[in-house]
């Protein structure tokens, strides 16, 4: 049987009991670390993907997608797109390109659950898996998968022993045992834009609820958080106290 790493519905007490000054040195100190993660693996990822993808060039890059969104941006209809345009398009708008910065807020709330290294940890539809890259790197995390179904993204990630599988999420959490998870994070995907509607959340929430051991967390970001916590009724909303006083991301605990 699989045991929790900690007494059910302690975690998120444990939270809501932290002062903000408290969440804050737990920030910074999140902020720092991934700073400072810089690997040769994460330096034009999305330039060695989409070479993965067979793209070669520059032109093969805007034919690829020159009827999409390059082509219908409101600031690429007054001229010829040059190099520099449509690459800095294709590096600001593509998930390949994510910054480690861009995970503080799960880091942090990551530092505040003190999980032990041996913790099993999911993320879904983590892409090429550059904060399970983090995780295993900088925190020494050795129980970590992540799925994703871009078929690139997940070949980038095991080029270099990252964790990460090609599946569609769905599949692979009814294939995964019950009750098998301390930790499930969720960064942008939990949500209308990728799921569209409610139900479908609703969905994947109930197979991520038979998946987590009892205490085990969920971290999702926060544009569903009150369709989550229709399976998940135990939640903790994480505010950066550091730049932005708003919640950014949500923490269900299983009870």
């Amino acid at each position: 049987m699989n045991v929790a790493i900690r007494q059910p519905g302690s975690t998120i007490a444990r939270l809501r009991s932290m002062s903000p000054s408290v969440i804050l040195e737990y920030e910074k100190k999140a902020v720092g670390r991934l700073l400072a993660f810089n690997p040769e693996t994460i330096q034009d990822v999305p330039y060695k993907i989409r070479m993965i993808e067979g793209v070669q060039t520059f032109w093969e890059l805007y034919e690829q997608d020159k009827t999409g969104s390059i082509a219908g941006s409101s600031w690429a209809l007054d001229y010829i797109p040059t190099r520099k345009s449509v690459e800095r398009w294709k590096v600001l708008n593509d998930d390949y390109s994510r910054d480690p910065t861009d995970f503080f807020g799960i880091d942090t709330v990551v530092s505040l659950l003190e999980l032990p290294p041996t913790a099993k940890v999911l993320q879904i539809a983590c892409n090429w898996g550059l904060y399970l890259h983090y995780l295993k790197m900088e925190r020494g995390m050795s129980n970590i998968i992540g799925v994703d179904r871009n078929q690139c993204a997940v070949k980038y990630a095991q080029e270099f022993g990252i964790p990460v599988i090609e599946a569609d999420v769905r599949d692979f959490l009814e294939k995964e045992p019950q009750e098998s998870y301390d930790l499930v994070i969720s960064d942008h995907f939990l949500c209308s834009f990728y799921l569209h509607g409610s139900q479908p959340i609703v969905d994947i929430s109930r197979k991520i609820h038979r998946v987590l051991k009892p205490g085990g967390v969920l971290i999702s970001d926060i544009e569903s958080p009150d369709i989550i916590a229709e399976v998940l009724p135990n939640r903790f909303n994480f505010k950066s106290y550091d730049k932005y006083d708003f919640v950014t991301l949500s923490v269900f605990e299983k009870d």
